[in-house]
């Protein structure tokens, strides 16, 4: 794996210990908490105490692998697949390919009433980010 280098002028943190690699392992798992918990790129490097510079570099090399290794992966199924399985109140659309479900993320109610026009939920009864 060859790792993706930023730009070369980076100032080193003097509050960081001088840990610049971590195993694979620890470096695949860095990567897949801050996909999953959509942390700073500053929060997982100071959790695995290194330069931020560093992760940087790791994530983007990992992301990456993770493309060149998956794309080849065809996520779409066939199309008499999809009619089979298709739910009743689906049927009526007989070119349906994909369904694609949103997830509502519940925020703080803004203080301008255009934005909170904009994010409320009448489904949810909440203001939301789809």
């Amino acid at each position: 794996m060859q790792y993706v280098r930023g730009n070369s002028t980076h100032t080193k943190d003097r509050q960081r210990p001088s840990r610049l690699s971590l195993p694979l392992i620890d470096q695949m798992f860095a990567v897949l908490v801050r996909l999953r918990l959509c942390l700073l790129v500053n929060d997982i490097a100071d959790r695995f105490s290194i330069f931020v510079s560093s992760f940087s570099n790791m994530f983007t090399t990992w992301i990456c692998l993770v493309h060149e290794e998956l794309k080849v992966i065809n996520i779409f199924p066939t199309r008499q697949l999809v009619s089979l399985n298709t739910p009743k109140s689906f049927k009526s659309f007989p070119n349906i390919r994909i369904i694609i479900d949103c997830t509502d993320i519940f925020i703080q109610r803004s203080s301008s009433l255009v934005n909170q026009n904009l994010t409320f939920s009448k489904y949810k009864h909440h203001n939301t980010l789809k």
